[in-house]
């Protein structure tokens, strides 16, 4: 197993691209320093491809073709509505997986699979048998061409990374459909990111809060980042950056409630208790950045 920091923060300073040229997401705001950091973002990005390109080739030079590769990311970047986050650019992560003579080269596949699968698919592989009980699922009739698809459903949570990060959420996802409970709507959703504000990782938050003073666009990009309503739903074929909330669509109450009903059983089944071992940020005190300041 090999692992690389990158595009862990903080980035690189040695840009590889001209940030005035570069494609923002639509939910991020323009600014100058926003560009310099997704350059030096996407700059981390092309080293990380290298490495595993040449661990890649290490591995045919040592294995010849009797090798599995496999390749993944634990979470999205660390931007807002990325990281720290349950929007599809948080945890919807890269899975490359080579096999020589079992695995048809430059495929892709629909089918969704959760990192709990990624362990008894090694096992079958292996021939060996997963151990009774665990969640995951062997996708290797998927690898092997068998099989379109694997889950219908993919559950994700986050509670809290640490202190900064004390926001706790839970959803589920379908092929087409993602609904999310936001446990404590009364308070911000806040992390590091916003909160630290360090030079090549997140100094660009200052220019954020800056448009925000003058520009509505800006300030309903920061406003939507620390404030989430109770539920949120999302039609992820015409909404992919699940910007737009249909919880309260009339033609779509029918999917939530079935989604909203799987999510809580879901919950009860991994004993799911919404422990927090530190307190969250209230939407009625200062922002979690205006005490770490104060502090």
């Amino acid at each position: 197993m090999v692992g690389d920091r990158r595009p862990h923060v903080p980035w690189t300073t040695e840009s590889l691209y001209d940030p005035s040229t570069l494609k923002l997401p639509s939910i991020f705001i323009d600014t100058k320093e926003t560009r310099q950091h997704w350059a030096q973002y996407y700059s981390d990005i092309t080293g990380a491809d290298s490495e595993m390109g040449r661990v890649y080739q290490f591995a045919r030079k040592k294995f010849g073709d009797n090798f599995i590769f496999v390749y993944s990311s634990d979470h999205g970047g660390q931007w807002p509505f990325h990281k720290w986050n349950l929007y599809d650019a948080g945890t919807k992560v890269p899975l490359i997986v080579v096999w020589p003579g079992h695995v048809v080269p430059n495929i892709r596949t629909d089918a969704m699979v959760s990192w709990i699968d990624i362990f008894p698919t090694l096992l079958e592989i292996a021939e060996s048998r997963a151990p009774q009980g665990i969640d995951g699922i062997s996708f290797l009739d998927v690898l092997k061409g068998k099989a379109k698809g694997h889950r219908e459903h993919i559950f994700t949570t986050h509670s809290q990374d640490r202190k900064m990060n004390v926001y706790p959420m839970r959803s589920v996802r379908d092929g087409r459909y993602k609904y999310i409970i936001n446990l404590l709507p009364d308070h911000y959703h806040s992390n590091h990111s916003d909160i630290l504000r360090r030079p090549n990782s997140d100094a660009y938050w200052h220019s954020w809060d800056d448009a925000a003073k003058a520009d509505p666009r800006a300030a309903e990009i920061v406003r939507k980042n620390r404030i989430r309503p109770p539920e949120e739903f999302y039609d992820l074929q015409y909404d992919s950056h699940e910007q737009v909330n249909l919880i309260n669509d009339e033609n779509h109450q029918v999917k939530i409630k079935t989604m909203r009903t799987m999510l809580k059983a879901w919950m009860k089944e991994q004993g799911d208790t919404n422990r927090l071992n530190d307190d969250p940020y209230p939407i009625t005190g200062p922002t979690p950045y205006q005490l770490e300041i104060r502090n």
